[in-house]
């Protein structure tokens, strides 16, 4: 009887011992690899455009607690964000369309991270991929605590990049 309750202890012990570190050890490898950053929108490079857009939202927006915003270009270079939620639509002025056109165009470089949307919950100010696994999130609130939406369940890394700006990138298996 006594064998049998030092196999169960030890089988729980390494249960444990595989839940509480070799999984985190294993997340913490798998995203210090150079070539989970391909998603990336180029920050640093764009910084203005991307704090111009945030703070025309944020400006623009200050009601508003949950928003999917997208852009359309028109033939005469304007741009226009409009909601599917709702009926209206936002011309932008020409330095925030500018800057659009630029995230649009440049910030996303990877050819699998095209730029769809603009995300509003909150404080938050989120620019979206496609495929919605990563997005460049502006947080004042601190590290992000979702990907897309707050009722997401799904694994993810955060890096921060400074004064309220976050890589925020889905973990898939």
């Amino acid at each position: 009887m006594k064998r049998k309750l030092k196999y169960v202890l030890w089988g729980i012990l390494a249960l444990l011992l595989i839940r509480f570190v070799v999984y985190p050890a294993c997340l913490f490898i798998a995203f210090n690899i150079s070539s989970h950053t391909a998603y990336y929108a180029d920050f640093e490079s764009y910084k203005e455009e991307f704090v111009l857009i945030k703070d025309y939202i944020a400006e623009g927006f200050r009601d508003v607690e949950d928003r999917k915003l997208y852009y359309k270009r028109s033939d005469d270079g304007s741009y226009t964000l409009f909601s599917y939620s709702c009926e209206e639509k936002w011309v932008v002025p020409d330095e925030v369309a500018s800057a659009l056109d630029t995230v649009d165009n440049q910030a996303f470089a990877y050819k699998d991270s095209r730029f769809d949307c603009i995300r509003i919950y909150g404080e938050r100010i989120s620019f979206t991929i496609e495929n919605g696994q990563y997005t460049l999130t502006y947080s004042p609130e601190g590290r992000p605590k979702f990907v897309n939406f707050p009722d997401e369940d799904v694994f993810f890394y955060t890096k921060r990049l400074g004064d309220g700006w976050y890589h925020v990138k889905k973990i898939n298996w």
